[in-house]
C-alpha cells in the first residue's frame, strides 16, 4: 500500500513538473522583461513565476530556477549592507557563476563597489565595463556620486566608463525621441 501511495504521488509530482516546463517554453525571438541584463524596473522581475528564462544574443534559451540566483545575491546584499565586502563579493560572484556567468545590473554595480572598497580595480573596471557595455548601464549621475566607488576616481579608466554611461543615456534619449516622433 505504502509503495502504491509512493508511486502515485511520484508520478503526480513528475507530471506536474511536466507540464510546468511546457508552459515555460518560448519562442527564440521573445523579448523578455526579466532579462539578466536589462535596465528595466526591478517591479517587472517576477521571481515568484518559478523559472527565469534568459534569452542571449544567438536566440538560445537558458532556463534557470530564479530563487537560485536570487536567493544568493540576498545573502550577499546582507554582507554588503553590513560593509563586509570580501564576504558579500564571494556570494555576487557564486551567483553570477551559477547563472552561466549572467548577472543582474545592479547586482554587479555592487560587485564593483565591493572590489572598489577591497581596492581590486581591475575586478572593478571589469564589473562596470560590463553592465554599461553589455548592460547598458546609463545613470551617469548615480556611478558619479556613488562613495563606494570614489576610489577609482583617480585611474585612467574612470572617464573612459563615464563617457560610455553618457554615451548610453544620450542613445536611449534619442531611441526615445525617435519612438515619440514616430
Amino acid at each position: 500500500m505504502r509503495k502504491n501511495m509512493f508511486f502515485i504521488i511520484f508520478s503526480i509530482s513528475i507530471s506536474f513538473m511536466a507540464r510546468a516546463q511546457n508552459e515555460n517554453r518560448i519562442e527564440k525571438d521573445s523579448i523578455l522583461l526579466n532579462d539578466i541584463y536589462s535596465n528595466f524596473n526591478k517591479d517587472q522581475y517576477t521571481p515568484s513565476k518559478g523559472f527565469t528564462i534568459l534569452v542571449n544574443k544567438a536566440g538560445d534559451t537558458i532556463k534557470l530556477l530564479s530563487n537560485t540566483y536570487e536567493s544568493t545575491i540576498i545573502k550577499g546584499d546582507n554582507y554588503y549592507k553590513k560593509a563586509d565586502f570580501a564576504s558579500a563579493v564571494k556570494l555576487y560572484i557564486t551567483a553570477f557563476e551559477n547563472n552561466h556567468r549572467l548577472g543582474k545590473v545592479e547586482d554587479r554595480y555592487k560587485v564593483a563597489c565591493c572590489y572598489s572598497m577591497l581596492n581590486n580595480f581591475d575586478s572593478a573596471f571589469f564589473q562596470l565595463e560590463r553592465i554599461v557595455t553589455t548592460g547598458k548601464y546609463y545613470q551617469n549621475e548615480e556611478i558619479e556620486n556613488e562613495k563606494l566607488l570614489k576610489p577609482l576616481h583617480k585611474d585612467k579608466r574612470w572617464p573612459i566608463i563615464i563617457a560610455m554611461v553618457i554615451k548610453n543615456k544620450t542613445d536611449l534619449k534619442n531611441q526615445l525621441d525617435a519612438a515619440i516622433e514616430q
